[in-house]
């Protein structure tokens, strides 16, 4: 009877024990871009070469890929919440709910690094003279990169309603990819014909529960026209893209906690 009562003590400590252990992840949906978001001078390769019949073929593909990478990667820290599942199961389209609440504007990267107005402090005390030509373009390179880059982000003025829809998503972080596009560096005197380099640009928020945004900015994958075949695209371009938006999202709920 010792022996049974025991047994049932440590059957019951290691079930708390379990219990206690366990992490509860929060919960992020990801809002993929809409159709008309999507810019890509990949299109004529992709065309040309028979991979993809259409641009609405591209979209459905992308779209899908591109949520289906970024929910694996974050399910590691998150409860990854598909919206596009969500709004079939659901009285209310949330995804449709949220594009109409939606709209777009050009805005500088969040958070910088370093705000513009202590940027023009700083060089405004810096004697000219001591800047070479060389200097002063490293400078404005510099500055291009952490500074004044921009990217499209979607912004929500709507704030009671936003939040409801953040409340009634049962979300704690909302990721959104505002637009998706790949531009061709043919001003490049280094690129020509079929190595033209392109940069694979997704621009994306992060918004919490109380409707903050807490990240801001887009990617920068560089592919070429030699290897940015639609298939290959897909697998390692599209992945390259995917882990540079988790990187910086974790980084930043680092910071948050």
């Amino acid at each position: 009877m010792r022996h049974i009562l025991f047994a049932g003590i440590l059957l019951i400590s290691f079930i708390v024990g379990a219990q206690d252990s366990t992490v509860v992840k929060p919960n992020l949906a990801i809002a993929p871009f809409m159709p008309n978001m999507y810019f890509n001078e990949l299109s004529r390769l992709w065309y040309s070469t028979g991979e993809t019949k259409c641009q609405g073929q591209q979209i459905d593909t992308i779209i899908y890929q591109l949520n289906f990478k970024l929910s694996k990667e974050l399910s590691n820290k998150f409860d990854v919440i598909d919206l596009n599942r969500a709004s079939t199961i659901s009285t209310l389209d949330l995804l449709l709910a949220l594009y109409q609440m939606m709209h777009f504007e050009i805005r500088d990267t969040f958070p910088q690094k370093e705000s513009k107005f202590k940027l023009k402090l700083k060089n405004k005390d810096r004697p000219v003279e001591e800047k070479t030509e060389g200097q002063e373009a490293d400078l404005k390179e510099q500055e291009h990169k952490d500074i004044a880059s921009t990217y499209l982000a979607s912004v929500f003025n709507q704030e009671k309603e936003f939040k409801a829809w953040l409340s009634s998503a049962d979300v704690k972080y909302l990721l959104v990819i505002s637009q998706f596009e790949v531009k061709g560096d043919y001003g490049s005197p280094y690129n020509s014909g079929r190595e033209t380099n392109y940069e694979i640009r997704v621009h994306y928020d992060l918004y919490d529960a109380d409707g903050t945004l807490l990240l801001g900015k887009h990617t920068s994958a560089i592919t070429t026209n030699e290897k940015a075949r639609f298939y290959q695209f897909l697998d390692r371009d599209l992945q390259k893209t995917v882990n540079q938006i988790t990187e910086e999202v974790n980084a930043m709920i680092k910071k948050e906690k």
